[in-house]
């Protein structure tokens, strides 16, 4: 009885489908099976060339190395850097055999995507029987993935102190004999891009959600901020973490025609990091506005201080949160205000597509999710 209780077939209840095997790889591991090259066999550095667009780095334009494709530290998922196409382990696959994720229905294209990953030793083949396991992917034992470390941040006492150095962006430089022309040159610039957006200086310096860098030679900049950044990349907010701690700053350029627009610190993460007025900010650590009836989700700084602007205006019914590429994921750990609706108002393009669904994941399900354009006020100055 035993002998025959062992080789009857596994119903499907009793073993894992073969999208459960392929889902068990890391995706750089399943990368490198397809074929994939991963950058120096460093995963963090990522993999060319992308499936769905052929690209071999992450931005060519500035001679980043980097592969085009970019994992996830949980091995969970990868992201092209180039075309946006993203996914988990069975949509690499995907991507690989038809240049596509297939459509539910469509049985021929998931038996293409079965062989191929079959092929690569991701899953048995589609006519071994179940009883067979030749290519088993996960172990019955297999201990836990051990959780991703956390991200690298850059020193908090000197984030506290680069902040405390900036300047309000309604005076960078008092007129005087004394003040260089490179100077003066900088708080031009500065000057004429909030004028261009209609972001009012005075406000945005009584909320004190950006600020203006220091120049080169008035703070001792530190190694993840060269001081060479400071007078083009000179508008900066901070970014916080989920609870609301101060972990980082992010700068936008000010001189027309500037590549890149924005910059992170070099040599640390940015992920999982968002940016916040006041109101946003009382949301991130758990003391939310009175009569807070909306938290406006944007794309980007300049949206964050044209939104933040208009939510100082309506009395604290709004409040603002923004990021950038992976920010949103951060938003799974914010304890959202009850009753409070999210208002999603991101490009209508691919990469604010994909930041709208990263936020809808994010937030809880009971939370009322609305997508929506800048209102009409914000929308010149943004």
């Amino acid at each position: 009885m035993q002998t025959e209780s062992y080789r009857r077939p596994l119903t499907p209840a009793a073993r894992p489908s073969w999208l459960d095997d392929v889902r068990a790889h890391p995706a750089h591991a399943t990368a490198a099976a397809l074929g994939l090259t991963i950058v120096a066999d460093r995963p963090a550095l990522g993999a060319g060339p992308c499936p769905a667009c052929s690209a071999e780095t992450r931005h060519p334009s500035r001679r980043d190395r980097r592969g085009a494709l970019g994992f996830r530290p949980d091995g969970t998922g990868w992201r092209c850097f180039q075309c946006d196409a993203h996914g988990n382990a069975v949509d690499l696959v995907a991507f690989v055999a038809i240049g596509h994720k297939p459509a539910a229905g469509n049985r021929d294209e998931w038996q293409r995507v079965r062989a191929r990953a079959a092929e690569a030793g991701l899953c048995e083949a589609e006519n071994v029987g179940s009883h067979v396991r030749k290519n088993p992917a996960r172990p019955t034992n297999s201990p836990p993935r051990p959780a991703p470390p956390p991200p690298r941040r850059p020193p908090a006492g000197e984030v506290a102190a680069l902040w405390a150095s900036c300047q309000p962006v309604t005076r960078m430089h008092p007129p005087c004999a004394g003040v260089s022309e490179a100077a003066r040159d900088a708080d031009a610039a500065m000057a004429l891009f909030l004028a261009r957006r209609g972001l009012s200086p005075a406000d945005l310096a009584a909320l004190d959600v950006a600020r203006a860098l220091p120049l080169a030679g008035e703070h001792p900049f530190p190694a993840w901020w060269p001081s060479s950044w400071a007078a083009t990349w000179r508008l900066v907010v901070p970014a916080y973490e989920a609870d609301g701690t101060m972990a980082s700053l992010h700068a936008r350029a000010v001189r027309p025609d500037t590549e890149p627009k924005t910059r992170w610190p070099c040599g640390v993460s940015a992920a999982e990091l968002l940016f916040a007025d006041p109101g946003g900010l009382g949301v991130l650590r758990g003391r939310p506005q009175p009569g807070l009836e909306a938290v406006w989700l944007a794309e980007g700084l300049t949206d964050l201080l044209a939104l933040a602007l208009e939510a100082a205006a309506r009395g604290g019914r709004w409040a603002v949160l923004a990021g950038t590429s992976g920010g949103f994921r951060a938003l799974v750990r914010v304890r959202w205000p009850s009753g409070v609706r999210a208002i999603v108002t991101t490009d209508h393009d691919r990469a604010g597509d994909a930041y709208a669904a990263e936020i809808r994941a994010a937030l809880p399900r009971t939370v009322d999710v609305r997508r929506a354009d800048l209102p009409g006020a914000v929308r010149g100055a943004a």
